[in-house]
């Protein structure tokens, strides 16, 4: 005896809808690809990478430890490498962080900065509205944290002409990010 085809198709629907919840689920709140536009961080990070951006540990809120203005868990570690929102709130920047709360940094001009509650240090692409390029470093607030980088999936030479001739440097694929 066969199940009738409403019955197949109910059944296959609600399997396809689960595998797509399941999927925006994971994109949106634990891992993310992002491509790397900038130069300002190799040999680390070359542009044309595609990175793996692991997000879940900076976005959990902690309202119900008290604090309803924060929404970060844990402080990121030293050295390590992030994706977060540029100052213009609009596109997304990567830096390496090197000074948590209460550190004091040394900047590219020789200057000191004490890191404030509530910030990091980056160093890296962070964009500088009022320059034509990337500046070195600044404090970044850490909800604009949007999730530490993994790995390179993959990497293309010249990202601009990924159809045409640029090449995929294998070499780099399922790199470590540290």
């Amino acid at each position: 005896m066969s199940m009738p085809a409403h019955k197949v198709f109910r059944d296959y629907f609600e399997g396809l809808v689960i595998v797509v919840l399941i999927g925006f689920i994971l994109r949106s709140f634990v891992f993310s690809a992002y491509r790397i536009d900038v130069d300002s961080m190799e040999p680390a990070l070359k542009r044309g990478d595609i990175v793996l951006v692991y997000k879940l540990k900076y976005l959990l809120p902690t309202s119900f430890l008290g604090n309803e203005k924060s929404f970060k868990v844990k402080l990121p570690r030293y050295q390590d490498l992030f994706i977060f929102r540029a100052p213009d709130l609009k596109s997304s920047a990567v830096g390496r962080v090197v000074g948590l709360p209460g550190d004091r940094v040394k900047q590219s001009s020789g200057d000191f900065v004490v890191v404030p509650p509530g910030e990091v240090y980056i160093s890296g692409g962070i964009p500088d509205p009022s320059a034509t390029g990337p500046r070195s470093g600044g404090l970044v607030p850490i909800e604009r944290l949007i999730g530490r980088l993994l790995v390179v999936l993959f990497s293309v030479d010249d990202p601009e002409k990924l159809g045409g001739s640029s090449q995929v440097r294998w070499d780099r694929s399922l790199t470590r990010l540290r």
